[in-house]
């Protein structure tokens, strides 16, 4: 008996032109992203700078560019074998910050594309890595509410994020715009609360 199915088949006779689009497609997406991670450092770095007294800084832990291919990000080898191949692709940025005082708070803003066996995003986000001080319901709600029909919204516990499910509509321009949407609709209205 042949285990070895007609679809195992072509898909490993076609294995190199599949790799080979998966890797160029990553790093294209990379190209368009790369940008976005600069410009929220930027935004970050310039309202850091304007606001000393507020005590806010980046924290360990900033991720540019990581790939995870049939591994994630919450998995770690030390050996740098995969033992257990899981159907997951990530493109992950991270940028944490926080206050840097007793009781301070700290805040990340995740962003890329993730693919898995129950999602296929491209993603902006912003997390509370402590508690839901500032990113409370109410205000998860009201940027629900303002930004309705603009972009897919995931949102958890001190945790919400613009998503684009990737189509053939899906664009540079449409990507960026996400972007700068969370930038304008989540990240400026924290932070004009941290003042």
């Amino acid at each position: 008996m042949n285990k070895i199915t007609p679809l195992e088949t072509k898909c490993l006779a076609n294995m190199p032109v599949v790799l080979d689009a998966i890797a160029t497609t990553i790093d294209t997406l990379s190209e368009i992203l790369n940008p976005q991670y600069d410009r929220i450092e930027e935004y970050l770095t310039e309202f850091f700078d304007k606001h000393k007294r507020l005590k806010f800084d980046f924290e360990n832990g900033r991720e540019f560019q990581s790939k995870y291919i049939f591994t994630d990000r919450f998995t770690q080898y030390k050996k740098g074998a995969l033992r257990d191949l899981t159907t997951v692709l990530e493109l992950y940025y991270c940028i944490p910050f926080g206050k840097n005082v007793r009781n301070g708070v700290s805040f990340s803003v995740q962003f890329g594309y993730t693919v898995d066996e129950t999602q296929n995003e491209v993603y902006f986000g912003l997390g509370e890595t402590d508690s839901a001080q500032y990113l409370t319901d109410e205000w998860i709600e009201k940027i629900k509410t303002e930004s309705a029909g603009d972009w897919e919204i995931y949102t958890e516990d001190g945790y919400i994020e613009f998503q684009i499910t990737p189509d053939d509509q899906l664009t540079d321009d449409k990507i960026a715009r996400c972007g700068e949407d969370f930038k304008n609709r989540i990240l400026k209205p924290l932070l004009k609360q941290l003042q």
